[in-house]
């Protein structure tokens, strides 16, 4: 009985921290302002148990992750993705992590280091506009767009910075379905349900949702259909 009320209560404390680091975060990233140490250690904690490994590999796999050489990570927190993303391309490719906190990239540095991985850049921001690079075959933003006040200018930027036929990744944690719905009509772009009904996978061209459903789980396959809409166009 008492391991129960034990456990109830760290569940408790560990689902109020979320909800506070969540607030924290969007307060500060709406003020270009940096976590405390406190807040990051706390955030730290709630992130290393809430991302699960196995799950993040699975995920990346649905998007031919092993034929993707140039990644960015945008709000990459600690790297969960970033490290199990350029695990897969540790030989072909790179990852770019960029966040507003020093502390996570820190982090993210510290957790490349244990895997033995050279291939994880890392690049301090304000904002998208901080990125100069463009040509990414992928982009993923995990955990990141409810913090962002102009959701559909980032997505669409996103879309920009991506080669043709590279992909965006996205999941919509602490969204509504309808408020979903509202940002997916406010795109011009196709989308395709990846993993759970949280994960979406945007293009930068248009293509028939049955085409795109085929192709997005294929580097090359996608890329080609890219050529053959620019060409067509």
């Amino acid at each position: 009985m008492n391991v129960i009320i034990i456990m109830s209560g760290l569940i408790f404390i560990f689902a109020l921290s979320a909800v506070i680091m969540k607030k924290t975060m969007k307060n500060r990233v709406a003020r270009n302002q940096t976590m405390p140490k406190a807040a990051f250690y706390m955030m730290k904690i709630v992130l290393s148990l809430k991302n699960n490994s196995k799950q993040i590999r699975q995920l990346l796999e649905k998007v031919d992750i092993k034929n993707r050489i140039h990644i960015l990570d945008y709000g990459s927190g600690i790297g969960s993705y970033s490290v199990e993303a350029a695990e897969f391309i540790k030989n072909s490719g790179s990852v770019l992590a960029a966040d507003i906190s020093p502390l996570m990239l820190d982090a993210v540095k510290k957790n490349a280091a244990k895997r033995g991985l050279t291939n994880i850049r890392i690049c301090l921001i304000n904002s998208i506009d901080d990125i100069l690079e463009s040509g990414f075959d992928l982009i993923l933003l995990i955990d990141v767009l409810h913090l962002v006040k102009n959701q559909t200018q980032l997505v669409r930027t996103c879309l920009e910075k991506l080669t043709p036929g590279g992909l965006l990744l996205v999941k919509f944690e602490h969204f509504s379905t309808e408020q979903i719905d509202v940002l997916l009509k406010s795109l011009a772009c196709r989308t395709k349900k990846v993993l759970t009904g949280q994960f979406y996978v945007f293009t930068n061209f248009s293509v028939p949702d049955e085409d795109l459903g085929k192709a997005y789980s294929n580097a090359e396959s996608i890329r080609r259909l890219a050529a053959s809409t620019t060409k067509s166009s």
